[in-house]
């Protein structure tokens, strides 16, 4: 049997999902640019094609922000199976906030990554960065959709930097 035979079929929308995550990753990198007053270098997307081509289409991120002279990478992701939504700190419906994948986190290149995740409607946003990974915990959890067990970085609530995801082309300045 092929060792890559799971992703193929408890993760049959990875590629589709990738795909619909562009307009995310763009308007993150746009809202990067008009808070930080900066450019913001969004990466191609890398799409593999079959379940074994993973690690060679795996990525460190998904966009440069040139801030000060210095490089921010960034990794943005949004809620959109998650079952509740979020608003700010006080509404998050969870104790700690889910980062990362370890496995994702360990194999990194450039470890300064900073992950904004928006809520479903990519209003509001918890901006947690690499900094803090200090006070992350590693959980064993099931993932029900793939079926299997997976480990992951939570961060204290208190750890998350609570945004507004605003741009000047949603016309609500």
């Amino acid at each position: 049997m092929n060792q890559f035979k799971i992703y193929e079929e408890k993760d049959a929308t990875f590629v589709d999902d990738l795909k619909a995550s562009v307009p995310d990753v763009e308007r993150v990198a746009q809202w990067v640019r008009e808070r930080y007053k900066c450019e913001a270098t969004v990466f191609p997307l890398t799409i593999r094609r079959e379940a074994s081509d993973m690690a060679a289409c795996s990525d460190d991120g998904d966009f440069d922000a040139h801030i000060g002279g210095l490089d921010y990478r960034v990794d943005a992701k949004r809620w959109k199976k998650q079952k509740k939504d979020f608003t700010c700190r006080e509404d998050f419906p969870y104790r700690k906030i889910f980062v990362v994948e370890c496995h994702q986190w360990d194999k990194l290149k450039t470890k300064a990554m900073t992950y904004i995740i928006m809520n479903k409607k990519a209003t509001r946003a918890v901006i947690v960065r690499g900094s803090s990974r200090w006070s992350w915990d590693a959980i064993d959890y099931y993932d029900e959709e793939k079926e299997r067990w997976r480990r992951g970085y939570l961060c204290p609530l208190d750890h998350g930097e609570w945004v507004e995801i605003r741009l000047k082309s949603d016309g609500l300045f």
